[in-house]
């Protein structure tokens, strides 16, 4: 298979296009335009808490939704906004048309001689400040108690919790509606949407009730696959960080030892990709045969209250190359979507489905390594973050993985600040304690808005390897603060 998984969420086509595309011939134009390059792989989400097509288990996204005093579509006495009127809308007529959009995508997706799956989300929280929402469920709304920590006063803490046998049943139906309807490749448990299933304090010891789900599951997908005459794999979407996944009730290893899974995809949750995800601890772990995936996501941020922006090709290189060279399967794209989510310079997008999946093409791309952070950390388990950093005389160190293909490539060191340095700082760098030179390269690089200076010195010749690469700063006079940290390769 072909070295991308694309991940195609529960609303992004209905809110990107328009009725005049809800055909079969606008479904057949939209699931072809992922199939290029080293896309091998397409992951279809149909469902939130809703579902975006006529579910018998889950009420459908545009269940309860009527019209205001002026025809607009209005959910619970609310005129919803211009996303939810296009999602419900299309979504509606698709089914009125006789089209489920899943089974005609899955059909031209396998004909075609790529990997189709089907994604559920375990616990999504989208808008879940709002009980009146149109995204949530009757089951989520009636049943209060089954939230898991109410008093935390945030998304997280209203996510249902699995410790309750009837949460697990009701995800646990969808799940086998999903098995019985679809013809797929592979059925894909999204933990990571949202990455809180049991009560704090309670996830090791009540992880047995997540085990449970999966176990479910493979028995479900074997028993489905054996009618079929083929093997339905079973995948699972989980926190980058090994034990930060077991610290919030997920046990890989025990899915792995049991056999209940096929493939891995370790990812943060949001809103950045991590850029120092342990993909071989997680090769070492797993059972030999299970595909590992590195879930990389299209925004970027460096710090938890840093502003994001849209990954570039080269910063989605950065991530793919290092990934690949430490051990991972296939990159896995969530949120690289063709519409409202998704890369907005379509020539960028082509550009990472053609070169991003492979280590041959990806190496010889642009690249920028950026350092960002993980999320998320199990309740109670600070934030890790190398930014922001304060600096002030003494030398301040950052690591950057690099991956494959750093033989004789020139590269950036790239510092940004918070602010301008102010006459007379003299700003030192190094990079595996060689200094780094003065440059009069220009470049045109992206950089989130809280970044409003740059400081940019080119690495010495061969000095950068692959892997890990130190980058080392110091400031002489003053103080500055450090807001973003990357290496550049053009």
């Amino acid at each position: 298979m072909a070295g991308l998984y694309l991940n195609e969420d529960d609303s992004n086509f209905y809110m990107s296009f328009s009725e005049r595309e809800m055909t079969r011939e606008g479904l057949e134009a939209f699931i072809r335009g992922y199939m290029r390059g080293q896309v091998g792989a397409i992951v279809l989400n149909p469902n939130a808490q809703r579902a975006s097509y006529d579910s018998a288990v889950i009420e459908p996204i545009w269940s309860g939704v009527g019209k205001d005093e002026d025809g607009r579509p209005s959910f619970r006495g609310k005129t919803l906004g211009p996303n939810f009127q296009s999602w419900t809308t299309n979504a509606r007529l698709l089914h009125e048309r006789g089209l489920n959009p899943y089974k005609i995508w899955l059909e031209i997706i396998r004909k075609e001689g790529l990997e189709g799956w089907i994604s559920c989300r375990m616990n999504d929280l989208h808008a879940v400040d709002d009980e009146n929402n149109v995204m949530h469920d009757a089951f989520w709304r009636e049943h209060p108690e089954y939230r898991r920590a109410p008093y935390f006063g945030d998304w997280f803490g209203r996510a249902l919790d699995y410790g309750f046998s009837a949460v697990r049943d009701y995800r646990m139906a969808l799940i086998e509606e999903f098995l019985n309807l679809f013809e797929c490749d592979g059925i894909e448990l999204d933990w990571l949407r949202f990455p809180a299933c049991l009560k704090p304090g309670y996830e090791i010891e009540d992880a047995d009730a997540l085990t449970d789900i999966v176990r479910r599951t493979r028995k479900l997908a074997d028993a489905k696959g054996e009618e079929r005459h083929c093997r339905i794999k079973v995948g699972v979407r989980v926190p980058s960080r090994p034990d930060d996944a077991r610290r919030l009730g997920y046990d890989v290893l025990a899915w792995s030892k049991e056999g209940l899974i096929d493939s891995v995809t370790v990812s943060n949750f949001w809103p950045t990709t991590d850029s120092d995800m342990p993909v071989e601890i997680w090769r070492g772990l797993l059972r030999d045969g299970i595909e590992l995936n590195a879930g990389l996501d299209i925004n970027i941020g460096a710090y938890p209250s840093a502003s994001m922006i849209p990954c570039t090709a080269a910063m989605t290189a950065g991530f793919a190359a290092e990934y690949l060279h430490c051990g991972a399967d296939h990159v896995y794209l969530f949120n690289y979507m063709n519409g409202l989510t998704g890369m907005s310079n379509p020539k960028e997008f082509t550009e990472v489905l053609e070169k991003c999946g492979e280590k041959e093409s990806v190496y010889e791309m642009p690249r920028r390594h950026v350092v960002t952070y993980t999320t998320p950390r199990p309740v109670g388990v600070p934030m890790d973050c190398a930014l922001p950093r304060k600096l002030d005389g003494g030398w301040q160190n950052f690591r950057v993985n690099l991956g494959g293909g750093t033989n004789c490539r020139t590269g950036y060191a790239v510092i940004g600040l918070k602010e301008p340095l102010a006459e007379g700082q003299a700003f030192s760098l190094k990079a595996n304690g060689a200094d780094c030179l003065e440059t009069d390269e220009m470049f045109n690089l992206d950089f989130p808005p809280h970044v409003a200076a740059t400081v940019i010195r080119q690495i010495p010749m061969r000095e950068l390897h692959d892997g890990d690469n130190v980058l080392s700063v110091r400031l002489d006079g003053g103080e500055a603060t450090a807001v973003w940290c990357e290496i550049w390769l053009p």
